[in-house]
């Protein structure tokens, strides 16, 4: 074989694999540029969305929810100087958080993952959560808040039932907080595990999506989701009849 020959073939195989190199590495950056897209727009922006959103709310209401539990361990130990109550219980009504949320598509991104026969079902309940949240934290932040300024401004009508008050007061605020934070808490742990197992089936492109609503583990925890909601719908029924 001639010189120039060789050298023709071994540009030739060089450059066939330099192709080849590169050719494989955009298929491979094709492929993760997709994956990131499908995740940032049905993961990041679906469920783990959903997710914050739920966190972010219960925080703001337990937290706020403290801060009242502390206005009513106050009032029950203050001696009785009317004004002092009213600047701190206003001091600490003007540390409460606002809650500032509303549904977002994220919540129907969830219906790509799971299968579109289940989102009306059992992520209305993701609906209501927001919304028990909001009427709680309103609770917190303005009718309570009324309700002491009543007391500030006729402190005669309470001052042989004060004790009675303030237990009125705590009993209202523990009694809601069950209702609305404990009784959903349960959503949470549901969201966490579909995430958990979305992440073990692993997502690349838009046809594994498909395989979130076919996964057995996803399909129970759905009916759990479905089940645990009817429940609660039932529950609330039976406290309006």
């Amino acid at each position: 074989m001639e010189f120039w020959e060789i050298i023709g073939i071994s540009l030739l195989s060089a450059g066939l694999a330099s192709f080849l190199a590169y050719y494989f590495g955009f298929r491979q950056y094709l492929k993760q540029k997709e994956r990131e897209k499908v995740n940032k727009v049905y993961i990041e922006n679906g469920i783990d969305r959903v997710i914050e959103i739920l966190d972010k709310s219960c925080f703001v209401c337990m937290f706020n929810h403290a801060k009242a539990i502390r206005i009513v361990e106050y009032l029950e130990k203050s001696l009785g100087d009317i004004n002092i109550e009213k600047n701190i219980t206003q001091k600490i009504f003007s540390e409460m958080e606002p809650l500032i949320v509303a549904p977002e598509n994220s919540i129907y991104k969830l219906e790509i993952l799971t299968g579109k026969d289940k989102i009306l079902t059992s992520f209305a309940w993701i609906i209501k959560v927001i919304a028990d949240y909001l009427r709680y934290n309103d609770y917190l932040r303005y009718e309570l808040f009324f309700e002491l300024e009543h007391y500030f401004k006729h402190p005669e009508k309470f001052k042989n039932n004060k004790k009675d008050f303030t237990k009125g007061l705590r009993e209202r605020i523990i009694n809601i907080y069950e209702d609305v934070i404990l009784k959903n808490e349960m959503m949470k742990v549901y969201l966490l595990n579909i995430k958990r197992r979305i992440d073990e089936i692993g997502i690349s492109n838009m046809k594994d999506l498909e395989k979130i609503s076919r996964d057995e583990k996803i399909k129970e925890i759905l009916g759990k989701i479905q089940k645990n909601y009817k429940k609660i719908n039932e529950a609330e029924k039976g406290k309006t009849t």
